[in-house]
C-alpha cells in the first residue's frame, strides 16, 4: 500500500464520516439554531432603518463567525481520534498514512465547512420565513456573506499585469498558509490547538507587520509617464508582494509536510498534550 489509492482514500473518508456523523449533525443543527435565533434577537434588539442595513450587519457578523468556525474545524483535525478506541480503529484501517491523513484533512477542511455553511443558510432561511409571515421582505444574507468571504478581484486600467498577478497570488498564498498553520496545530496538539494556533497567527502577523515597516518595504510602485500631454500613472507590484508570496508559500509547504510527519508518528498511546512525543524520537 505504498502508492496512493483513490479507492482506499474514499473508503477511509466514508468510514470516518460515518463514525463522526453524530457529532457533525450536532454541529450543523447547533449552527442553524444559533444563526436563526441570533438574527431574530438582533432584529428585536436593534432598530434597522431598512433591510439593506440589516443584511449588511448580518453578513459581516456571519463572515467573522464563519471564519472562526472554519479555523476551529481545521484545528480540530485529530479531535475525532483523540480517544483510544477511535484512534485504534482508525490506525488499523487498511489504508496507508497519506490516505488516512488526507481523509482527515478533507473531512475537517471541506465536509465540516460545507455542513456549517449549509447550516448558516438554513438558519438564515428560517429567519426570512418568520419575518415574511410578519410582512417583511424576503431578503437573504447569503449572497452578501459569500461576497464578503470572497477576495475582491476589482481591476483598474492603472494596474499592471505584475500588480494584478502578485497581489492576488499573495492573498491566495496567505490563505493557504493560515490553513496550513491551523492544520499543523490541530495535528500536533491534542488540547487547545485552536487557541494556540490563533495566538501563533497573531504573533506572526504582528512580527510580519513590524518587520516590513522597519525595512520600509512597499506593496506597490507608481510609474508615471506622459501620454498625449497628460500625466498618467500605473501601479506595479512592489517587493513586499514578492517577499510575502515566497515566505507564505515556503511556510505552507513546511507546515503541510511537518503535519504529515507528525501524523505518521501518531501512536495508540501518546503524550497528553501532543500527538508526537519529541523526546522519544
Amino acid at each position: 500500500m505504498n502508492n496512493f489509492s483513490i479507492n482506499r482514500f474514499w473508503k477511509t473518508l466514508s468510514w470516518y464520516t460515518r463514525v463522526n456523523m453524530q457529532r457533525l449533525l450536532m454541529w450543523t443543527i447547533g449552527t442553524a439554531v444559533v444563526v436563526f435565533f441570533g438574527e431574530l434577537l438582533m432584529i428585536w434588539m436593534s432598530n434597522f432603518l431598512h433591510s439593506g442595513e440589516m443584511v449588511a450587519v448580518f453578513s459581516a457578523m456571519g463572515c467573522a463567525a464563519f471564519t472562526v468556525v472554519l479555523l476551529l474545524m481545521v484545528a480540530s483535525i485529530t479531535s475525532g481520534i483523540n480517544k483510544k478506541g477511535k484512534r485504534e480503529a482508525f490506525l488499523m484501517l487498511p489504508a496507508n498514512n497519506l490516505e488516512k491523513f488526507m481523509a482527515l484533512v478533507i473531512y475537517s477542511s471541506v465536509i465540516s465547512i460545507v455542513c456549517i455553511f449549509l447550516a448558516m443558510v438554513v438558519g438564515d432561511t428560517l429567519r426570512m420565513g418568520v419575518m415574511w409571515t410578519k410582512g417583511f421582505m424576503w431578503e437573504s444574507c447569503v449572497p452578501r456573506l459569500i461576497k464578503n468571504l470572497t477576495p475582491s478581484f476589482n481591476f483598474s486600467p492603472h494596474y499592471t499585469i505584475s500588480f494584478i498577478v502578485m497581489s492576488r497570488l499573495s492573498i491566495f498564498t496567505t490563505i493557504v498558509w493560515v490553513h496550513s498553520l491551523f492544520l499543523l496545530g490541530g495535528t500536533l496538539l491534542r488540547k487547545y490547538s485552536f487557541v494556540l494556533s490563533g495566538l501563533t497567527l497573531l504573533f506572526l502577523g504582528w512580527l510580519y507587520i513590524s518587520i516590513y515597516r522597519e525595512l520600509g518595504l512597499q506593496s506597490d510602485s507608481v510609474n508615471r509617464f506622459m501620454e498625449d500631454g497628460v500625466e498618467q500613472f500605473e501601479l506595479a507590484a512592489g517587493e513586499l508582494y514578492y517577499i510575502t508570496t515566497a515566505i507564505t508559500l515556503g511556510l505552507s509547504i513546511f507546515n503541510y509536510r511537518f503535519a504529515y510527519c507528525v501524523f505518521k508518528g501518531i501512536q495508540l498511546i501518546s503524550n497528553k498534550w501532543t500527538n508526537y512525543d519529541i523526546l522519544k524520537r
